[in-house]
C-alpha cells in the first residue's frame, strides 16, 4: 500500500451545502469493506475513480435518500422484529452513514428494534442473529486467544 494519501471522498451536507472531507489511505475493496467510509452506491464517479472503486460497484449512482427508501422497503418485508434487527445490524456493519441516516429518519420507529426490547431477544437468540464480528472487533482489539497467551506468559 502506498503511503500517499489519496484524495478524500466528499460528503455534502444537504442542509447547509457545506462540503466535508474524510482523508484516507485506503483504496479499492478496503473502502467498500469499511463501514465508516462506505457509502454504497452514493459514491460519485469522481470519488469512485479517485478511490479506486470504479468497477467494484454497480454502474449507477443512488443518493442516500434513495438508498434509505430501498432499505425501508426491505425493512417492511421482514416478518418479525428479530429479522428487522438482523437487517439493520447488517446495514450498520456495511454502511454506517446509511444506517444512521435511516435511524434518524424515524428514531421512534427504529429504537425499539436496535435497542430494547428487540436487542434482548437478539441476545437470547445470538446464534441466529450473529453474522460476523463487527468492524470494531476486527480493528486491532486483543482477541481472547491472544489475551490468554499473554496472561499465561506473565505467570
Amino acid at each position: 500500500m502506498s503511503s500517499q494519501v489519496v484524495k478524500p471522498e466528499q460528503q455534502v451536507d444537504e442542509q447547509n451545502d457545506s462540503r466535508t472531507f474524510q482523508y484516507t489511505r485506503k483504496r479499492g475493496y478496503d473502502i467498500t469493506r469499511d463501514p465508516h467510509l462506505n457509502k454504497g452506491m452514493a459514491f460519485s464517479l469522481e470519488e469512485r475513480l479517485q478511490l479506486g472503486i470504479h468497477g467494484l460497484l454497480p454502474p449507477c449512482f443512488l443518493s442516500q435518500d434513495v438508498q434509505v427508501l430501498r432499505v425501508l422497503r426491505n425493512y417492511e418485508r421482514q416478518k418479525c422484529d428479530l429479522d428487522r434487527y438482523i437487517l439493520l445490524m447488517g446495514l450498520q456493519d456495511r454502511n454506517e452513514k446509511l444506517f444512521y441516516k435511516l435511524l434518524s429518519s424515524d428514531i421512534e420507529r427504529f429504537m425499539p428494534i436496535v435497542y430494547t426490547p428487540t436487542v434482548g431477544l437478539a441476545c437470547q437468540q445470538y446464534g441466529l442473529a450473529f453474522r460476523r464480528p463487527s468492524f470494531k472487533a476486527r480493528r486491532g482489539q486483543v482477541h481472547a486467544e491472544e489475551d490468554t497467551s499473554l496472561s499465561a506468559r506473565r505467570l
